[in-house]
């Protein structure tokens, strides 16, 4: 790996170069993604089976619930409550699955490879894979509203759509690294046994959740949030910013 990383003239299996200088970014880049993709490929049966399952699920559940919202007020509203979806997935799942296929700046440390360009590089590479592919076919549901709203405000959800992968995948990295920095402490520790205690009571209890929620999707579809304070204070996320971005182009608030 450190002769790909240290390669020059991109021939296989890397070149040294002398001197110790550092790798063109774009085989940078490609060596992670490849190597990322190896870890992958290597990890346990299951997780590669969930990864398999739970990525097009998500998409499907994201376009479904787009798709049957009611135009207006309830598809704003669902869609408000998809970003926040998609942005508690990316923070939670590295976390619970112990960060499969994750790349950590200390696995580079001894590479001649500035900090700069490797954080660049790692974030590239973490960009590329099933989940930020997932979450592109998802989030692409804004255009749904977009047509909704003016077919000229397509391009505007286009523009925004890779901001708002990025922004997820570098929350999820940071996320991930905070957490395992606090693994190092006995605080740490116990705020992660807390979570998964919280996990494995969810799976007791979770169906009464799951009633719940079955009961209010059809009026969240047909009528969206109740009242006005939820949803605005869902558009203070990040994850909502292109939804308002798309409604603002659409009364002519450029």
């Amino acid at each position: 790996m450190a002769g790909r990383l240290t390669g020059g003239t991109g021939a296989p299996g890397g070149t040294a170069v002398p001197g110790g200088a550092e790798p063109p970014g774009s085989e940078l880049v490609a060596t992670l993604v490849r190597l990322r993709f190896t870890i992958l490929s290597h990890g346990s049966p299951g997780l590669r089976l969930a990864r398999r399952l739970c990525w097009p699920l998500a998409v499907a559940v994201t376009w479904s619930a787009v798709l049957l919202a009611e135009p207006g007020k309830a598809r704003h509203d669902v869609l408000l409550l998809v970003g926040l979806a998609w942005l508690l997935g990316w923070t939670l799942g590295p976390v619970l699955a112990s960060g499969p296929g994750v790349l950590r700046p200390d696995f580079f440390a001894l590479l001649p490879v500035g900090r700069r360009r490797l954080g660049a590089a790692l974030l590239a590479a973490a960009c590329v894979g099933p989940g930020a592919a997932a979450t592109v076919a998802a989030t692409a549901a804004l255009g749904v509203r977009a047509v909704e709203l003016s077919a000229g405000t397509v391009a505007v959800a286009v523009l925004a759509l890779p901001p708002l992968v990025l922004l997820l995948v570098a929350v999820s990295r940071t996320v991930y690294a905070l957490t395992g920095a606090a693994m190092r402490s006995r605080l740490g520790v116990a705020v992660t046994a807390v979570q998964y205690g919280a996990l494995m009571a969810s799976l007791f209890v979770g169906w009464l959740a799951i009633s719940a929620t079955g009961e209010g999707a059809a009026t969240l579809l047909r009528e969206g949030l109740p009242g006005e304070a939820a949803g605005r204070l869902l558009g203070f996320l990040p994850t909502s910013w292109p939804l308002l971005a798309v409604e603002a182009a659409a009364e002519g608030r450029w």
